[in-house]
């Protein structure tokens, strides 16, 4: 399962600039990202590429974060997806707290309980990366 990172950087000018460069150069790629700033903070939920090189460098550079696994699903991009699958995921109990696209056409999904969800995927006929 992928793991997610979720970070909290000031929110002025240049700190995303900064950390996705301190990535980039330690080979590090960012596959999905959602931010949302609040006054003086900016809170990034993100999958990377490779999970102990981030891990290194943000406690190098001395950032809040926390981890979690969570799925990447591959979804259609067609109407009505996301909705069939949320409407799944809720008749069997499982809560979504996040979710957000990825770049390669992936649904990132924060849920409640991870092996349910990926029970409801499997019997979707979706794929979801492990």
């Amino acid at each position: 399962m992928p793991t997610e990172f979720t970070v909290t950087l000031r929110n002025t000018p240049g700190a995303l600039a900064e950390l996705g460069a301190a990535l980039g150069k330690k080979g590090v790629n960012i596959a999905a990202l959602q931010a949302m700033s609040f006054k003086d903070q900016s809170v990034l939920h993100l999958v990377v590429n490779d999970p102990d090189v981030a891990v290194r460098e943000f406690e190098d550079y001395g950032l809040p974060f926390r981890t979690r696994q969570v799925l990447s699903v591959s979804v259609a991009d067609e109407p009505g997806t996301l909705g069939k699958l949320a409407e799944r995921l809720s008749d069997s109990g499982v809560n979504i707290d996040a979710v957000y696209l990825a770049m390669d056409q992936n649904v990132i999904l924060g849920v409640s309980d991870l092996p349910a969800a990926a029970r409801v995927i499997k019997q979707m006929g979706l794929r979801h990366k492990a």
